[in-house]
């Protein structure tokens, strides 16, 4: 895993973006074989994200954490955070082949109204534009130490 830290020098000049990037640059999972982290009906490979999304009142359990993720002022919970990689890295480790996306819009749930192919360029466009320079004083969250 990379960090890199890009200080914006347009408009809102001073602002930071922590980027983490995996290393290696593997490809996700698709869409409909990555790790489910809640349904509607509470099914959820995470045990610690159901009890998270009842503390939100929406109409559907999906909602509540896409309005509870978006809303993050602060670090989820350890606990939290370590089962995610904790799951996240098993089912990696044992996925077929076939479960890992070989292009972007396979890990979307549907396809986007247009298809950026160049998106290498785009990103480098965007962070060029983003940044005055890079700086690595981010540091790794202690979630993401290697789990067993």
């Amino acid at each position: 895993m990379t960090v890199k830290v890009h200080k914006n020098s347009g408009k809102h000049h001073g602002k930071v973006v922590c980027e983490v990037n995996w290393d290696p640059e593997d490809m996700p999972f698709k869409y409909a074989k990555a790790p489910i982290l809640i349904r509607n009906n509470e099914d959820s490979d995470f045990s610690t994200i159901v009890p998270f999304v009842q503390s939100k009142k929406k109409q559907s359990f999906e909602s509540r954490l896409a309005s509870l993720l978006r809303s993050r002022t602060q670090e989820v919970s350890g606990e939290m955070a370590k089962e995610i990689v904790a799951v996240y890295t098993r089912k990696r480790r044992n996925a077929k082949k076939s479960a890992i996306a070989e292009n972007y819009e396979e890990a979307l749930p549907y396809n986007p109204p247009k298809v950026d192919r160049k998106r290498r360029e785009t990103y480098d466009h965007f962070v060029k534009n983003l940044t005055v320079g890079l700086q690595s004083r981010c540091r790794k969250p202690p979630c993401l130490e290697p789990v067993d």
